[in-house]
């Protein structure tokens, strides 16, 4: 049943207009391996500090606290060892998403009960519904698919990343 409705998602997002080119969205200063964080909370922070020093955030703080508030309405661990937090943002100056690999698998709420080994956080600007819902769909509709997750945990270089999102 779960399988189906997942070929179901894929079907409806590929025939989305508004899916965005995801590779072109990729950073490879926001794309990390082996990244160390024993905490849902250690990672979620370290991932915004990544975002705020490179330049996407015009509010670090605000950011963050929009991040929490969503964490609390529903659990963004999305099972098969994957999370995306996420937030649209007054604190967030430019759209981005960070590619995160942890060193090792961390608790986080999901639907499978399962840790989380891989984290992709989206960084939307408040004001920017269309541009989160597109980013949202492209990366769903990859990420429904077997392989192409099975590809992205073995990743180990940025290449190999954007060799996955051809």
């Amino acid at each position: 049943m779960m399988h189906r409705a997942l070929k179901l998602l894929k079907a409806f997002l590929h025939n989305r207009s508004c899916v965005m080119d995801i590779k072109e969205m990729l950073e490879p200063e926001l794309v990390k391996f082996s990244f160390k964080s024993d905490t849902k909370e250690e990672a979620i922070e370290k991932i915004v500090d990544l975002m705020n020093e490179n330049g996407y955030l015009s509010d670090k703080e605000q950011y963050l606290k929009d991040v929490y508030a969503r964490e609390a309405e529903t659990a963004t661990g999305m099972g098969m060892g994957l999370a995306i937090p996420h937030a649209r943002s007054a604190g967030v100056k430019k759209t981005c998403f960070s590619l995160i690999h942890l060193e090792k698998k961390i608790k986080w709420e999901s639907l499978d009960d399962q840790p989380v080994e891989f984290i992709i956080m989206l960084a939307v600007p408040k004001d920017e519904n269309s541009e989160f819902l597109s980013l949202l769909s492209g990366l769903s509709m990859k990420l429904v698919d077997d392989e192409f997750r099975e590809n992205l945990y073995a990743a180990q270089t940025i290449e190999d990343v954007y060799q996955i999102f051809e």
